[in-house]
């Protein structure tokens, strides 16, 4: 079979300049009353008066008016709405002119001052800006694509564009086929082969049926400069020794438009944690820490945390909400910000109220322990051993029925220990060691602790 080529039908070299005409913007004084300047997205009005509680500027004998571009956008004519026009045939422009009407022409740069020769004056309550702005770009595509072999096959020079756009625009170039991106045997309609546009790292190695549904039909450029970018294209295509001989073609048409690029992404620019303890917290503590994210204006200033050793210290990524954690026993653990590409991290260490336990020893409420060995305990009738694994652990207050009672809480998952005796009451503040060494050999005894 015979495919002899993919006719674009778009000239190898083609200057394409774009006017964008009578782009406008209308600046109301209502919306900044009893103000000096009333400013808009692309320019700011300031009068030498100020803008009175009507929402009105009066130009005079002493007063102008001043527009002024806020991005260097060229000023082409203004339309003058006025509040009242007595004196309107007072009005002039510099530079420009004033038609003695609501219009000044001809102004071709970035600022305009409105005067006028009444000693009443002449108020104007809103101002209509026309502005130019010019896109001058090139596009180069080469005219034919000659498919060689099945698979990949390159666009030899790919798609290329220089030139300079406008801000807050981009340049899309779409294509579209004449037989829905489909090599149609001459004569004879039916016979068709299908292939898809994409990019060399989409398609190169792939076959047809790999990138069918990730195929692209448009090219974007968000920016544009004298030197020319390229952006790679090419066709994916099936085996096609199966079809009938014949001369195979499509007609694939390439279009350029501009489009609003949408507002500017501003980066992150620095993170700054707020509020991280400075000295090690006991374990079951609790906190949040908060960020500072910088620039002001960046795009998106979320923060994401993250802690290395969640054991120890756990952090909620999105709110900061951290806790001391006693999973395997007590440590520290590098807490990280991230807002966009920055990070910032601090150190946050947990502690226990004991290290180790003896004779006399009295454990509140609330209180921890962890020696990183196991610690025995002959509770009443029963043997009770902690080892190091249950990581740290807590008294706490347990209620059963309708008393409470001294337990021990294991770090490790929640669970607790003691027998029931160690009964709660007004006149107690938890449990204390009777006697022992905490050994297998030697236990340590406990007894309700009174305040």
């Amino acid at each position: 079979m015979l495919i002899s080529a993919l006719v674009i039908w778009l000239l190898p070299v083609m200057s394409l300049t774009a006017y964008a005409a009578e782009v406008s913007e209308t600046i109301t004084f209502s919306d900044y009353k009893e103000s000096e300047t009333a400013t808009g997205t692309h320019f700011k009005v300031t009068a030498d008066d100020g803008i009175d509680e009507y929402g009105g500027i009066t130009v005079d004998f002493e007063n102008a008016m001043t527009i002024e571009s806020l991005n260097g956008e060229e000023i082409t004519r203004v339309i003058l709405s006025y509040s009242w026009d007595d004196d309107k045939n007072t009005v002039s422009a510099s530079p420009g002119t004033y038609d003695g009407a609501n219009t000044v022409s001809g102004v071709n740069a970035t600022s305009v001052t409105v005067s006028s020769t009444s000693e009443v004056g002449v108020a104007f309550n809103a101002v209509t800006i026309y502005y130019a702005t010019a896109n001058d770009y090139t596009i180069t595509i080469p005219d034919t694509l000659e498919v060689k072999n099945s698979g990949w096959n390159e666009l030899e020079g790919g798609i290329t564009a220089s030139g300079t756009l406008e801000s807050g625009k981009k340049l899309v170039i779409t294509a579209s086929s004449d037989f829905d991106f489909n090599f149609v045997m001459s004569g004879d309609n039916t016979a068709k082969v299908p292939y898809v546009f994409t990019s060399k790292d989409s398609g190169d190695g792939k076959s047809y049926s790999d990138v069918k549904d990730g195929g692209i039909t448009s090219w974007t450029f968000d920016t544009l400069s004298e030197d020319a970018q390229t952006q790679s294209a090419g066709i994916v295509i099936d085996d096609y020794s199966d079809k009938p001989n014949g001369y195979y073609s499509d007609t694939v048409t390439f279009t350029a438009n501009l489009e609003n690029a949408g507002p500017a992404v501003v980066a992150v620019t620095s993170v700054t944690i707020n509020d991280a303890p400075s000295e090690a917290l006991f374990v079951n503590s609790t906190g949040t820490l908060t960020a500072i994210v910088s620039s002001e204006n960046a795009t998106d200033k979320t923060v994401t945390w993250s802690s290395s050793e969640p054991d120890y210290v756990s952090i909620n990524a999105t709110t900061g909400a951290y806790e001391i954690k006693g999973t395997k026993g007590y440590g520290s653990a590098t807490i990280t910000a991230t807002a966009g590409d920055k990070t910032a991290t601090c150190t946050i260490a947990g502690k226990v109220t004991y290290t180790s336990l003896s004779t006399g020893t009295v454990l509140h409420t609330g209180d921890t322990f962890f020696t990183g060995n196991s610690v025995y305990f002959k509770a009443g009738n029963s043997n009770m051993s902690l080892p190091a694994n249950n990581g740290v652990i807590t008294v706490v207050e347990e209620t059963s029925g309708s008393n409470a009672y001294y337990r021990f809480k294991r770090g490790s998952d929640g669970s607790t220990a003691l027998a029931s005796q160690y009964k709660k009451t007004d006149s107690t503040d938890g449990i204390y060691i009777t006697g022992g060494s905490g050994t297998s050999k030697d236990r340590f005894t406990l007894a309700v602790h009174t305040k």
